[in-house]
């Protein structure tokens, strides 16, 4: 193991964060949609409509935090004030001679309704949480989660081949 190159390293432990990360996805998204189903009864409660949105919140998160990773692997992190916004968009494109989309186009505007969730809820500190808000977007998540996965795992073989042919 001592040979293997430091980018190959980089690919591959790349490859095994996202993997991580990626494994707390499903289970999370099940709980919320799970919860969100209490949200139709009259007596749900604010319990029930804060764990919804802390854990939209952090399903969100975790996207959001292996987008970083990739990105900064690949030397494309964004910045400034619109930075949540340009990561989230960068993984819908294709980088010729860098990297392919990490996520499906398809998953543009599902994604960019949580982003905005998030951040209504990370600045949202005197407003009340709306049960059909959480719904939708419980429903939203239930929608993209799998496509989610599933290109996060396409993103994960592509890494591993990318480094398989540095050793090559």
């Amino acid at each position: 193991m001592a040979d293997a190159s430091p980018l190959r390293a980089q690919l591959l432990r790349l490859r095994r964060e996202i993997e991580r990360e990626r494994a707390v996805l499903d289970p999370l998204a099940a709980e919320i949609v799970k919860n969100a189903k209490i949200l139709t009864t009259p007596t749900s409660g604010r319990a029930v409509r804060a764990v919804v949105a802390v854990d939209l919140h952090r399903w969100y998160g975790a996207v959001e935090s292996i987008l970083e990773r990739i990105d900064k692997a690949f030397g494309l992190r964004p910045s400034g004030a619109d930075w949540h916004s340009e990561l989230l968009a960068g993984a819908f494109l294709d980088v010729p001679g860098v990297r392919p989309a990490v996520l499906d186009a398809a998953l543009a505007g599902p994604m960019r309704e949580l982003l905005r969730f998030r951040h209504f809820f990370r600045h949202a500190y005197a407003v009340e949480l709306d049960d059909a808000r959480l719904r939708a977007n419980a429903e939203r998540l239930a929608e993209c989660s799998a496509d989610v996965g599933a290109g996060l795992a396409v993103f994960e073989k592509l890494l591993e081949q990318m480094a398989d042919r540095i050793l090559a």
